[in-house]
This record gives structure tokens, sequence and C-alpha cells, in this order.
């Protein structure tokens, strides 16, 4: 099977469509809205692949163009379940573990992390090999020049992956700030049952992958002094894996935030707003007081009033289904 990153001239040709969601194609993805068969259905597009890669009925000839539309781990790893399942099936573990923690912030091992921090870095980082090469690359560009650099990397990769130290060193000990910062109690977690609610009060925005560590909530109130004024800084989050279409995970209903925004505007007197929309929004974010452009204001609210609203609009609020997230064709 032949991996071919996703451009127009693949748009009416016969294809699976791995991880993504693109036009004309057989869907073995987990984003919302994919008609991925049942039998191959999992949380991640790298599981998925791996379920196929283990079906022995499945006719890899009938199809013979695989693709993607986007660049992250587990989009890398599906791909590369897909295209060379003998070798994949054999490392089924460790794929698995950095999928989840690419796409839902989900720490295992200190192992998984790495190499979900090779793979982001190898295409992001300017410490990448290729940093030089892609820098005047379109996105669909680059992107596809790093599949196919990497899609015979693997298992290479974890097997020696102190040789890619430069690429995952920063960002583990980023993460390992965090955790310190968390086991330490410098990061106060509350628990609300009621809402599955879990308010952090810290120093510093904490690293996503943290929260979901030591966060036992379905949504996340974060909340740290702001950086560039007296103040708060504040973000909701829901659970780092409820935009995809899980199987194992359970599904979570969100509750439509612009009621709330416009209530905690009516309040507030800091530098900000209390926004459902910003630059460099997170899958899973839906509240944040910042500038308009997305950078940090400081709240003048406290965080125990910001809870109390937050956890009656949870409870009151208008549900609505998660956000589509499915990444459009690359052009």
């Amino acid at each position: 099977m032949e991996f071919r990153y996703y451009n127009e001239k693949l748009a009416k040709k016969p294809k699976l469509s791995v991880d993504g969601i693109v036009p004309v194609s057989l869907h073995f993805s987990h984003f919302k809205g994919n008609k991925t068969p049942p039998r191959y259905k999992a949380d991640t597009g790298t599981e998925i692949a791996l379920k196929v890669a283990e079906d022995s009925s499945f006719d890899r000839n009938r199809v013979p163009i695989c693709t993607n539309n986007h660049y992250d781990t587990d989009g890398v790893l599906a791909v590369w379940a897909m295209c060379l399942p003998e070798d994949a099936v054999l490392s089924k573990d460790i794929a698995v573990k950095a999928a989840e923690c690419g796409d839902f912030n989900h720490y295992t091992t200190d192992e998984a992390f790495k190499v979900d921090a090779a793979i982001e870095g190898y295409r992001n980082s300017p410490n990448s090999p290729y940093a030089a090469t892609i820098a005047g690359l379109d996105t669909a560009a680059a992107d596809g020049y790093v599949y196919q650099k990497l899609s015979h990397m693997f298992p290479d990769l974890w097997q020696e992956i102190n040789k890619h130290k430069i690429l995952w060193d920063h960002p583990l000990d980023d993460v390992n700030k965090s955790f310190d910062a968390f086991r330490a109690k410098s990061f106060s977690v509350k628990e609300f049952w009621d809402e599955w609610l879990s308010v952090v009060e810290g120093p510093f925005a904490p690293h996503p992958v943290a929260v979901d560590r030591f966060c036992q909530g379905r949504v996340f109130l974060l909340s740290h002094l702001s950086p560039v004024r007296k103040g708060t800084s504040f973000e909701v989050a829901y659970a780092y894996y409820s935009w995809a279409d899980t199987v194992q995970r359970e599904k979570i209903e969100w509750v439509e935030m612009a009621p709330l925004a416009e209530k905690l505007n009516n309040q507030d007197k800091g530098d900000g707003k209390w926004l459902t929309r910003w630059a460099g929004q997170g899958d899973t974010a839906v509240l944040r007081y910042s500038k308009p452009d997305g950078h940090p204001a400081g709240s003048s609210l406290p965080v125990a009033d910001v809870t109390e609203a937050l956890r009656q609009h949870l409870k009151t609020g208008p549900k609505v289904a998660a956000p589509a997230t499915a990444p459009e064709p690359a052009q």
C-alpha cells in the first residue's frame, strides 16, 4: 500500500482515509462524522489502523492508496500501521500509548511521551533536522515531506529513543515541571463530583498532560496568576479526548458557554474578555479570559465566583454537541 499526503489531485481517486477524513475515501478515522466500519472502530486512528493490520481478511489490494490530511503523532503512526502492518503489530503497545499522548494529552510512560514529542518535533521543532528544508514549504508540502522521512523510521525511533533527545528533552522538562508542581501541591485541585468538574489553581498555566494525569473531572477550570498584570487567567476545557469519536472513553455532553461568557463579562472589571473563540484555541477549550487575540489578560473575578458560576451553568446551560474537528483537506 502506498501513502500519499492528501491534495486535490487525490480528491476523486479511491483511497483509504486514515486518522483524518477526506472526500471519496474509505474511512479509518476517529474524527466525528466518520464512517469507519464498526469492527475497526477505536479511540485513536492508530488503534483503528492496528485493528486493520491484525485482520487477515482485509484486502489491501482493493484500494492501494492510503492518505491523511494533517500531521500529528496519531496520524503518522496510523499511516505506518496501515502501510507496514507486519511491523506495526509488533509495536502495538508503544504506538497506541504515543498516539494517546499526542491526541488526548494522556500520559502513560516517559517512553510514550518521548515518542510523541519526537514525532511532533520532527515536524515542528527548530531542532528538527528537516527544519531548514521545510521552512519555505506550504503546510501540506511540509507535512508530506516529514511523513515520508518518518515512514521507515519505526520501530527504530522508540528502540533508540535517546538518539532523538534533542526533540523530546525540553518537552519532557516542561511536563515534569507541571508534574512536580502538582505533587508538591503548588497546584491545588478541587473536584466537584456532581458536575465532574476539576478546578485547578496554581502559579502558572499547567501542562495539559499534567492536568489529564492529576485531575479526575470531565471539565477543567484552570486558573493561575496572570503573567501580564494583576488578576487571574482562566480557561475552561473539556476532557482532552472529548473532541473525538471514542469507543472506550465515555461520550461527554458539552454545554454551550456563550451565555456564561456574557454573564461573566457583565461582572468582570479586568483588562480582557470572556471568550468562546480565540486564536490558538485547543480542540476541547471552550471558554477563556484573555485579550480578543488570545493573549493573556487579568480577570478581576475571584476563582470561587467563577467556579460557582461554572458549576451552575454546567447544570442548567443548553447542551451542544462537541464541534467536529476533522481537518479540512490541505491545499
